[in-house]
């Protein structure tokens, strides 16, 4: 008694547009990279 058989999760889809370069622009955060601010 009251078990489920199947359950409907309804979520947004995102469409990723993917451009290629041969470079990236220089940051905030040098070449240290993600998490990298320098405040610890």
């Amino acid at each position: 008694k009251g078990m489920k058989i199947a359950q409907l999760l309804v979520q947004p889809v995102t469409e990723v547009k993917v451009v290629e370069t041969e470079e990236l622009e220089t940051t905030s955060r040098g070449e240290e990279g993600f998490g990298s601010t320098g405040k610890y």
